[in-house]
């Protein structure tokens, strides 16, 4: 005569599998995360540049990149995905306890799914960092090259040309000065006027071009700074965010031991209830369904 077996949990079965699936997971990490592959636009092109655009420019080339569409992506998942997360804590608290062994499930399988993408993102935002954190190193390289550089011929003749021209508008300025001043004229000359006219707007370019040179030139907390050190202070900027991603980093790691804790919480529940007594039916039994015998 066969003997009598206990009924299987419909639960059992399907847990198992993703609960190895889910430690495979949290152990080796998303081995088969898809990888997204960014090539910087060129320090060479960057460094010619004025300063206070290189970050910009790179950010510019960055969002118009694979990496970054896989980033949006992956925000949009996370987002839908806490809010799934959230639904099922609602019904959970709001569930009778053998609808909530099913809700339990799904809820455990939606966290995983939600630290997976943030482990994804993650990935995705180290990957950025660390081109861009090379890009800068690049661009200060050069920048510090070009610095010790000797002056060109080519650039000296200039600055001497330009010096010269100087001197001779100096000249041309001191005689109309005398010109104009001469107290034999009654009334301004039509060149005096003219050269009164041009003088100003000479003054008003003059204004405009610093006030255009000043909003090129980089600054810091608003104090005008080198090349050098606006770059310097843009690779601080990228290891600043790698210490806060190192941050979020062990901050998963919690979080996916919490997820595996509760996984293991729900296969204890499942065997033995929350009572910690098996949660077979008693009438299969064979002492209690010997009654059914007399």
């Amino acid at each position: 005569m066969k003997s009598p077996t206990l009924p299987s949990l419909t639960l059992r079965g399907p847990f198992i599998v993703f609960f190895v699936g889910l430690i495979l997971l949290l152990t080796f990490g998303l081995q088969n995360a898809q990888a997204e592959n960014w090539e910087p636009i060129s320090s060479d092109k960057l460094v010619k540049l004025p300063t206070k655009i290189i970050e910009k420019r790179l950010e510019q080339d960055f969002n118009d990149s694979p990496i970054a569409a896989r980033k949006r992506d992956i925000a949009k998942q996370i987002d839908g995905k806490v809010h799934v997360v959230g639904e099922l804590k609602d019904a959970i608290a709001m569930a009778d306890e053998e609808a909530a062994k099913d809700l339990k499930f799904n809820f455990i399988r939606a966290k995983s799914e939600h630290l997976d993408l943030l482990q994804t993102f993650q990935q995705l935002r180290q990957q950025e960092l660390k081109a861009k954190q090379s890009t800068y190193q690049e661009v200060l390289a050069k920048l510090r090259h070009k610095a010790q550089m000797p002056v060109s011929l080519t650039k000296a003749e200039l600055i001497d040309a330009q010096n010269k021209a100087n001197a001779r508008m100096e000249k041309v300025l001191s005689r109309v000065d005398s010109v104009v001043s001469n107290s034999g004229y009654s009334e301004q000359s039509k060149y005096a006027t003219e050269y009164n006219f041009n003088l100003k707007k000479l003054e008003q370019l003059k204004q405009a071009f610093s006030k255009r040179q000043g909003t090129l030139s980089p600054t810091i907390n608003g104090v005008e700074v080198t090349s050098e050190e606006y770059v310097r202070q843009l690779l601080m900027n990228i290891s600043t965010e790698q210490s806060l991603l190192d941050q979020e980093a062990l901050m998963l790691s919690y979080m996916a031991q919490l997820v595996a804790l509760d996984s293991q919480d729900l296969e204890y529940e499942l065997s033995y209830g929350k009572d910690g007594k098996p949660t077979s039916n008693t009438v299969n039994k064979t002492s209690t369904s010997a009654d059914l015998y007399l």
